[in-house]
């Protein structure tokens, strides 16, 4: 499996595995959390798997 997805373009296999991931687990538990300093600017992420800024979290297993 893995030596295909090397094969196809790096956007299709991402899209594939997430898709993969839907149909073997298809509820994701997660969090976000706002956190914030005494000037009260707000932190912010960028993740690898998607596009602009996001509070920052994760997957609950």
């Amino acid at each position: 499996m893995l030596k295909f997805l090397s094969l196809l373009p790096a956007h299709w296999s991402r899209r594939l595995v997430q898709q993969i991931g839907l149909v073997r687990n298809p509820y994701t538990l997660g969090v976000r959390v706002i956190v914030e300093d005494e000037d009260k600017r707000v932190l912010l992420v960028r993740h690898s798997y998607l596009e602009g800024w996001y509070f920052p979290g994760g997957g609950v297993d």
